[in-house]
């Protein structure tokens, strides 16, 4: 499967720069939550942790790091967690 994850920081921001190939991906998620709040604990981003966890993730496409994490101790430990779980990442 190959999915899509987006995140905007405010429920005000459209992400409408994010949809110009969903079409692309098996699925798409976008959360709209601050950057601070830690991946695992966003309501799409569960979303995706399940089906990584079934195993059925080969792919995982962003458009920047910024939107797995605020700062980049968190974005790297997504990234570590995620390679564990041998998902491609393309950023």
């Amino acid at each position: 499967m190959k999915v899509k994850y987006n995140r905007v920081s405010t429920i005000l921001q459209t992400g409408n720069r994010f949809e110009a190939d969903t079409e692309k991906y098996d699925l798409t998620l976008m959360d709209k939550i601050s950057g601070s709040v830690p991946f695992k604990e966003r309501p799409q981003a569960k979303i995706l942790i399940d089906y990584i966890e079934k195993g059925l993730v080969k792919i995982l496409v962003i458009q920047e790091l910024s939107r797995l994490g605020r700062g980049i101790g968190d974005c790297i430990n997504t990234l570590e967690w995620l390679d564990k779980k041998e998902i491609n990442v393309f950023i």
